[in-house]
């Protein structure tokens, strides 16, 4: 499979909101250090192009697992997951789940993809909740709140700022932000923005342009964004300090700043939080539910 035929062949597959580029098919799937092959496959049709594809990918735990894509002729896709579920059964998986991988394309099933849906739901997956990706142009935005105002600044991490920042990260957000955050500011150190309080790093909050290394999460489907795309997101505030209006001032600033610098349409992906984002003026582009399988052997 190569990452202009994962491309191709999703982008037939999903509405234009979600259509992805080459780099973004790799570095989401088989560039991925939790991507497994053996989990993984393809259908070639007869034109010797790939008809339908699935992505499987390790959890955090050993007896979790992930289908981070598939995509393609539905009566395709029902062969390649049931096989894939299989495979993930006889490895020792117990719980699988469509989306919310590491390094992600969806953080769930998109609730307008409705093929999708009963592909996934026919095969065993629950589907419940529901979350959504937000967005805005950033060029009128105005902040809502100044961290100045609360007796605190924000400023874009240094490189020297890294290690005080994962020490941040590990006290207060020990799962996958932590992961995420942690390889951004590795990456990127100016695209992430630290709220800092008598001297001490108090929360973050990641943002993503064109400039970046590696678009990752809400970057992933910048292709609908424009040429001045932006993201935001994971953001956080330290528990003690949470509801001080620190969260509205962290997110003015970094959004001040990726407007300054010339960012326009801005993307949060993967939030339940519409009232606190609604404040800025975003409103929801996509929803999605979550869904889970249980691959428990039956006794």
């Amino acid at each position: 499979m190569t990452a202009s035929g994962f491309a191709r062949c999703w982008n037939e597959s999903f509405p234009d909101r979600f259509h992805i580029e080459p780099s973004a098919a790799w570095n989401q799937a088989y560039g991925s250090e939790w991507f497994r092959p053996e989990w993984s496959g393809e259908t070639i049709g007869q034109g010797g192009e790939t008809a339908a594809l699935i992505v499987g990918k390790q959890g955090s735990q050993a007896d979790t697992a992930h289908i981070a894509a598939l995509a393609g002729q539905p009566r395709l896709c029902r062969v390649l997951l049931r096989e894939s579920i299989e495979r993930m059964r006889s490895s020792g998986v117990r719980t699988l789940r469509f989306g919310t991988d590491l390094d992600h394309f969806w953080p769930g099933v998109p609730r307008s993809v409705s093929w999708l849906r009963g592909v996934l739901q026919q095969a065993g997956f629950v589907l419940s909740g529901e979350l959504c990706d937000m967005g805005r142009d950033l060029s009128a935005y105005r902040p809502v709140r100044q961290a100045t105002e609360l007796g605190a600044r924000v400023a874009r991490c240094r490189a020297k700022d890294v290690a005080p920042l994962q020490r941040f990260l590990a006290r207060e957000f020990p799962g996958r932000w932590r992961t995420d955050t942690s390889r951004k500011a590795t990456e990127d150190p100016g695209d992430v923005f630290l709220l800092w309080v008598k001297g001490r790093i108090h929360g973050f909050a990641v943002t993503q342009t064109p400039l970046c290394q590696r678009p990752h999460a809400g970057a992933v489907f910048r292709a609908h964004l424009g040429e001045d795309w932006c993201t935001l997101g994971p953001i956080g505030i330290s528990e003690e300090l949470r509801g001080k209006g620190l969260g509205d001032a962290l997110l003015s600033e970094a959004l001040v700043g990726l407007r300054d610098a010339g960012g326009r349409g801005c993307t949060i992906d993967w939030t339940v939080l519409t009232e606190f984002y609604g404040r800025h003026g975003f409103l929801p582009t996509a929803t999605y539910q979550a869904a889970e399988m249980d691959l428990a052997p039956v006794s």
